[in-house]
């Protein structure tokens, strides 16, 4: 027997002259425009959801509170050395309680009391209400609220008597009527 070294293992898988290769070889270049389009849908529909969507809890004054953040721990020393202290609670999410106390453990009267409520999630839905001092007890201030939203939500107190400013904050959970209910 000869050996016929025109016939060789890499002349056996050559193409013959025929036309193309291997059937699947004819959807290699639509594996890449497929694998290319995925990829714009996907950023498409990355791109729509990040300009339709609410951008967040956004500081305005960013740099300016990160400038002035001395004169914050200067209050704060004040504050302290004060002695202020209060007692803050919300009732059944409808009803701001606040009471102010001297360093003595003697309530405040007539101090200009505010409440800011912060929605920590969504800068939206944030207002501000004055809480007014009861009638019959002096140094307990006191508002009605009307929560726009259930969730998580921070009250900030500020309160101002005789150039004296004393700040507390608190979370808290509020859950609306309706929401107890499943409604």
């Amino acid at each position: 027997m000869t050996y016929d070294h025109t016939k060789s293992a890499a002349n056996e898988n050559a193409p013959s002259g025929k036309k193309g290769g291997r059937p699947s070889d004819k959807w290699i270049p639509w594996y890449f425009v497929f694998f290319f389009l995925v990829i714009f849908v996907v950023d498409g529909f990355m791109v729509y959801k990040a300009v339709t969507t609410h951008t967040g809890v956004v500081d305005p004054a960013a740099y300016e509170r990160g400038v002035n953040y001395n004169a914050v721990l200067e209050r704060r020393a004040r504050q302290l050395a004060s002695g202020w202290h209060s007692d803050l609670s919300l009732k059944g999410s409808r009803h701001i309680d606040f009471t102010l106390y001297d360093a003595e453990g003697i309530v405040v009267p007539e101090a200009f009391v505010t409440a800011e409520l912060v929605r920590p999630t969504y800068s939206g839905q944030d207002f501000t209400v004055v809480l007014h001092e009861k009638a019959d007890m002096a140094g307990q201030y006191a508002a009605a609220v009307d929560f726009p939203d259930a969730g998580y939500w921070e009250i900030r107190i500020r309160a101002e008597k005789d150039g004296m400013l004393y700040q507390r904050h608190r979370r808290v959970v509020v859950e609306l009527e309706e929401n107890r209910d499943g409604y």
